[in-house]
């Protein structure tokens, strides 16, 4: 097992500064480190969607980076850390962008 295998395979990251690709929509974004984990396209099709409807994404599924709001973009990040449900998560202020309602949510669904 090498170091590469073990941090894509059990561990998700939330970067402060989101870390989106411009040019790939909100799903495309979350399946993106999917891709990389082996997974097949309709399972990580399933796990983007389910993963954008925890985070409240459900209606901005198809936009892209540049017409979502810094809150929207960071709950995308933290949809693509949860994903493939790692052990682990590291984040840089995963609620730095959002309100503290929000804060909240996103923290409990990081909990689980």
């Amino acid at each position: 097992m090498t170091c590469q295998w073990f941090r894509n395979r059990e561990i998700g990251f939330i970067f402060q500064g989101f870390n989106l690709i411009a040019n790939l929509n909100a799903i495309e974004n979350v399946e993106l480190p999917l891709i990389y984990r082996g997974i097949d396209r309709k399972t990580r099709h399933k796990l983007a969607i389910e993963s954008l409807k925890m985070v409240g994404l459900e209606k901005r599924m198809q936009h892209k980076p540049s017409e979502m709001s810094g809150g929207q973009q960071q709950r995308v990040a933290i949809a693509r850390a949860i994903a493939a449900k790692p052990p682990v998560i590291l984040a840089d202020e995963p609620t730095g962008n959002l309100d503290s309602a929000s804060s909240r949510e996103i923290l409990g669904i990081l909990k689980q």
